[in-house]
């Protein structure tokens, strides 16, 4: 990365990093809450962590 000097096996991930990080886009919104999130690993912590298990469950394959 050319703002942070982090590196990144792929050229995806570096790019999903400097929206994530530095530019601060949130792709990815909670579908029950609305909370926004800039690494989709993040919204489904975010899911798992903070709402009912029966709504992380049904919502394990959804796209986001």
């Amino acid at each position: 990365c050319h703002h942070c000097e982090k590196s990144f096996q792929s050229n995806f991930h570096l790019q999903e990093h400097i929206g994530a990080v530095h530019l601060g886009v949130t792709m990815y919104a909670c579908p029950v809450c609305g909370k926004r999130f800039g690494y989709k690993r993040s919204l489904r912590r975010h899911l798992r962590l903070n709402h009912s298990p029966e709504v992380f469950q049904s919502l394990k394959g959804f796209s986001a």
